[in-house]
């Protein structure tokens, strides 16, 4: 259940209880009778506010953001300050050597991700495969989803690699989009992210644009280009 890409500060909060220690320091020092009170309340405060914080880290909608790629694009999705996040990565058909060190890690390292839930792969060249598959062993990555077009590449791949460590990888492609669902949605036009009031749509190729279907709920939509594109003026 992916929310929408916002979160809820807690600064207010932090500003409110450094308030209320500022005054209740105050008749701590003047009044002795208010000091064991006082000392109770600043407790009271402090744990309250931290325990907001907490609740209100793990309720944070997931969010989205998008890195550059060198003729491609890597989205991270997850919730804000959490260790574990989805990523989609769709990479050039050049190879870039050493993707996963050189460029994918320290992305997330940049935004502290621990843990990789799901790796999305829209587009990827054979030589890269490797990378890919490094970059998901070394993160613990649940599973790995691969677009069916790229299908023989990955499974030629683990044939001369049989006895690799892998996480699981799974095809997708060929699933009717006129109705997104919440969440992740797999077809062969890319990968659609629902949230409750947008959608995200990646996409390879400016043939697909036709058969791409529109949210019926009325969601705003943002198309992402995963590859280089120039628009044509009926585009």
């Amino acid at each position: 259940d992916i929310g929408r890409l916002s979160h809820v500060s807690t600064a207010g909060l932090w500003i409110t209880a450094d308030f209320v220690l500022r005054i209740i320091s105050i008749f701590a020092f003047t009044r002795r009778p208010w000091r064991k009170w006082s000392i109770g309340i600043a407790l009271v405060v402090v744990n309250g506010v931290l325990i907001t914080e907490v609740l209100s880290i793990r309720n944070r909608p997931e969010e989205i953001q998008f890195n550059s790629l060198p003729g491609g694009i890597v989205a991270i999705v997850g919730r804000p300050g959490g260790s574990a996040a989805d990523l989609i990565v769709s990479s050039t058909w050049v190879r870039i050597d050493d993707l996963d060190s050189r460029l994918l890690q320290p992305i997330l390292d940049m935004n502290r991700v621990k843990t990789i839930r799901n790796l999305f792969v829209l587009s990827a060249p054979y030589d890269n495969i490797d990378d890919l598959l490094r970059l998901a062993t070394q993160n613990q990555c649940a599973a790995m989803y691969v677009m069916s077009s790229h299908r023989a590449s990955f499974e030629d791949y683990l044939v001369y690699h049989e006895g690799s460590a892998t996480p699981p990888i799974r095809y997708f492609g060929g699933r009717d989009t006129s109705a997104y669902e919440l969440g992740y949605n797999l077809s062969d036009n890319g990968l659609a992210l629902k949230t409750r009031d947008h959608l995200y749509q990646f996409i390879s190729s400016s043939s697909v644009l036709d058969e791409l279907a529109a949210p019926v709920d009325g969601s705003n939509v943002t198309l992402v280009m995963t590859a280089r594109w120039t628009p044509s003026a009926a585009e």
